[in-house]
């Protein structure tokens, strides 16, 4: 039986590896297998085309928020499909913002052939400050997986 800092293991033992968004993990000593159980990390585009990502937080307008779509095959992380999110759950910002219409739009938005799924959020809603250098938005596929995402902003308009 393996052995934690010289005890005997008697159970789970959580590792985690990085950032919050990353998913925790569980190694269970007698079966020697790891299972996830945090959520998914996807890939998100915040304001799509613009780079940076420019967000004024006294802004009454809504800013659209990319999930991708991924494939192993094009050299990304994992394979995911981004259309396969339940929209009605998806949360963005420090206030997790729900979306602000209920029609959520599937294109490629990021010229890569696949559909991603385009949503957007009110600015004020979103609780995002001055000075915040990343906004993050959470959620579940249609099959009950939780998924979270980052991307970087600058704020404006905050003197």
């Amino acid at each position: 039986m393996a052995k934690a800092r010289g005890r005997k293991a008697t159970g789970p033992r959580f590792l985690r590896d990085a950032p919050s968004e990353t998913p925790l993990y569980v190694s269970d000593f007698a079966d020697g297998k790891i299972y996830r159980i945090g959520p998914t990390s996807v890939s998100i585009d915040i304001k799509p085309g613009s780079d940076p990502n420019s967000i004024n937080p006294r802004s009454k307008d809504v800013i659209p928020v990319a999930i991708l779509t991924t494939n192993i095959a094009d050299g990304d992380p994992l394979d995911f499909d981004a259309t396969q999110i339940d929209a009605t759950t998806v949360r963005f910002g420090p206030n997790g913002a729900g979306i602000a219409h209920a029609q959520e739009h599937i294109e490629d938005v990021d010229d890569d052939g696949d559909s991603d799924l385009l949503l957007h959020f009110r600015t004020q809603a979103k609780g995002i400050a001055c000075g915040d250098t990343t906004a993050t938005l959470t959620g579940e596929t249609f099959s009950g997986d939780a998924i979270a995402g980052s991307d970087s902003i600058k704020t404006v308009g905050c003197k």
